[in-house]
Formats: structure tokens, C-alpha cells, sequence
């Protein structure tokens, strides 16, 4: 999840619709990664451990800046949590940070789709990304610019989009 305030993506176009904001944060067994193969990996000790502390400082910081709480979901299903907070929150709009690995990928589409057939205006938002569609960046790593590395060269050609 993405545990910023003030440059959080999701928040902040979120914030633009007015209203109330119910923040929620999905988490439970569907959340492990998976590797390229769809094989769940359980997440480390280290790891919960960061996680638990990360959004414990999240809602804090909420709480003391806003008056705001976040709404644990999970374990269990996404799809079915979203959609009883929806209902008991009355929302008729849903915001999310968008994830990266391939699984959660599938999960978070098939869960858009429902929830937009259900009447749901849903948005997904970049974060943790240098550019949201890396698939239209054209870098190229043939012109020599003072120096070594992808990152630039990356950089750079995100830019010109």
C-alpha cells in the first residue's frame, strides 16, 4: 500500500471528488506475491512486521491531520469486503493504488470490472512508478550521455512523453 499523504496518487484524486473519504486498505492471504508462475509466496516475518508499522504510522498521521480512520478489510475476499463497505458507506466511488505483480494485477481488474458493473465509478492511480504505461517509453540506451546506467536514459524518454 502506499502509506504517503501528500503525494499519494490515490488520495489526493480522491480528495478532488468532495465528500467524506472512507479510507480502506484490502489485506489478507490473496495479498501474498506471486512469482511468474502464479505460486503464492507467504511474506516473511520482517515483512508483516513493516507492514503492521507502515500503516499504524498511516492512520495515525491521518488521525492527527485529518480526523480520519483507515477501514481494515480482510482477510478474506476483496471484492466482497469492498462491496459491504460501499453499501454500509453508501459510496458510489472507489479510488485504489494500482499494483505491479501479475496476480494482484489480474485480482485488482477482475475486482474494477465487478465493482464498475455494480454501478461503481472506479479509478485506479499510479504510484510507485516513474510512469504509469512504461510500455509506450522508447529508451535509448545507444546515445552516449555521460554516463552509465538505465535510469536516466529512462528518465529522459518518460519525460518526452
Amino acid at each position: 500500500f502506499d502509506a504517503r499523504i501528500d503525494d499519494n496518487p490515490a488520495l489526493l484524486e480522491a480528495a478532488r471528488g468532495g465528500g467524506p473519504l472512507t479510507i480502506a486498505v484490502t489485506w489478507g492471504d490473496e495479498d501474498m506475491l506471486d512469482d511468474e508462475n502464479g505460486n503464492a509466496w507467504a511474506l516473511g516475518e520482517a515483512t508483516r512486521v513493516f507492514y503492521h508499522h507502515s500503516l499504524d504510522a498511516f492512520d495515525r498521521d491521518l488521525r492527527e491531520r485529518f480526523g480520519q480512520r483507515i477501514v481494515p478489510l480482510g482477510p478474506g475476499d476483496a471484492l466482497t469486503s469492498l462491496r459491504t463497505l460501499l453499501a454500509e458507506t453508501r459510496c458510489k466511488r472507489l479510488v485504489y493504488t494500482r499494483r505491479h505483480e501479475p496476480a494482484q494485477i489480474a485480482r485488482d481488474d477482475a475486482v474494477h470490472r465487478s465493482l464498475q458493473s455494480d454501478g461503481i465509478a472506479v479509478t485506479a492511480c499510479c504510484s510507485f512508478l516513474l510512469h504509469d504505461d512504461i510500455s509506450k517509453v522508447k529508451v535509448d540506451l545507444g546515445t552516449w550521455r555521460g554516463h552509465f546506467g538505465t535510469l536516466m536514459p529512462f528518465y529522459l524518454s518518460a519525460a518526452k512523453l
